[in-house]
Order: structure tokens, then C-alpha cells, then sequence
């Protein structure tokens, strides 16, 4: 019950004892206007409180994500020093030795070589659409389906071409225009044991 001289945003006074009473044993509800005023008012100072309490934590979270990156930033261009060096190191082997394994141990770890993914990739659209136009229509669907060439049992050939290019030849022996096989560089990596 709200005191006769009292502040009406006063929200200790507006409950009376018999409010207390019933808020500590579950029975206590929103009766009328002023009650649901109050509780409204509760609602946004609970929930300010809820964003204070977010926003120093995010804050502190930023803070030690900084101090973490600078800490790893050190660690990670060793980590890349190393490596880079590690590679070169492996590069020259090979050019010593051709028959040099993927895996080249050491008591510490391995230098490894893994080849690089090979696909095929349209190097000449306009070409290849005319070509596949012509003679292949399943390749051509709004953009070039070079996945087709190499798909089992399409009839596609893969040749070395001129230089180190691989080109594709159809059925008929028909080189294909504007295709040729590409292949990502080897991935090296160095790992400790």
C-alpha cells in the first residue's frame, strides 16, 4: 500500500508488508495499475542491469582476446619462420634427389610433401561453349560443366599437349578447345613428433 505522501517512483514504498509477505511465499501477483507500473519499471531496471553486466564482460572479453593475440602473434610468425624455412630446406632436398620419400624424417619430426589437387578448368569459355554447342550439349548448362569431361565412362581422354599442358580429346580424337588439365602446387608441412 502506497503511503499518502509518498513518491509514486518510489519502489520500496510501493509495496506494503502484506506484498513482501506474499512475494516470499509465491503467492504475491499484479493486482492493479500502479502494481503493474512498478513492475514494469522493475522489468527495465532488471534488464539494464542484465545489459551493464553484458557489456563489461564483452569488454573484458575484447580486452583478453587483445592481450591473447598480441601474445600468439610472436608465436605464430616463429611458427611461419620456421616452416618457411623448413619447406626451402625439403625443396633443395628434392633437387638432389629425385626419389626423395613424401615423408622425409627426422628424429624430430617429418617434412612432408603431399601433391596438389589436380581438375579440370576452362581456360577459354567462348571456345569451349561453341565446341560443347557442337558436339556435347550435356556440358554445357548455363555455364560449363568441365566436371563432365572427366566423369567414368564419358569417353574423354587426358594427353599431355604441348609443353606441360594436358588437353582433353573426345571420342572422335578431337582435341578439346579451350580445356586443359590444372594442378594446385604440392602442399608442404613440417611437423615436430
Amino acid at each position: 500500500m502506497t503511503l499518502p505522501d509518498a513518491n509514486p517512483w518510489d519502489d520500496d514504498l510501493i509495496l506494503d508488508r502484506d506484498d513482501l509477505e506474499r512475494i516470499s511465499d509465491g503467492t504475491w501477483r499484479i493486482e492493479d495499475d500502479a502494481k503493474a507500473n512498478w513492475a514494469l519499471r522493475k522489468l527495465d531496471q532488471k534488464q539494464r542491469e542484465i545489459d551493464r553486466i553484458e557489456a563489461n564482460v564483452r569488454r573484458e572479453i575484447d580486452r583478453i582476446n587483445a592481450l591473447k593475440d598480441a601474445a600468439v602473434k610472436t608465436l605464430k610468425d616463429d611458427l611461419s619462420f620456421f616452416a618457411m624455412h623448413l619447406t626451402g630446406y625439403r625443396r633443395r632436398l628434392e633437387q638432389d634427389n629425385k626419389d626423395l620419400p613424401q615423408t622425409y624424417k627426422l628424429p624430430s619430426g617429418v617434412i612432408t610433401r603431399r601433391k596438389g589437387q589436380s581438375r579440370m578448368e576452362v581456360t577459354d569459355e567462348q571456345a569451349f561453349i561453341e565446341w560443347a554447342e557442337a558436339n556435347d550439349h550435356d556440358l554445357y548448362k548455363r555455364s560449363p560443366l568441365v566436371s563432365g569431361l572427366t566423369r567414368k565412362g564419358a569417353g574423354y581422354s587426358a594427353v599431355p599437349g604441348p609443353g606441360d599442358v594436358t588437353v582433353l580429346v573426345a571420342r572422335s580424337g578431337e582435341v578439346v578447345p579451350g580445356v586443359h588439365r590444372v594442378s594446385d602446387p604440392d602442399v608442404y608441412s613440417a611437423k615436430p613428433t
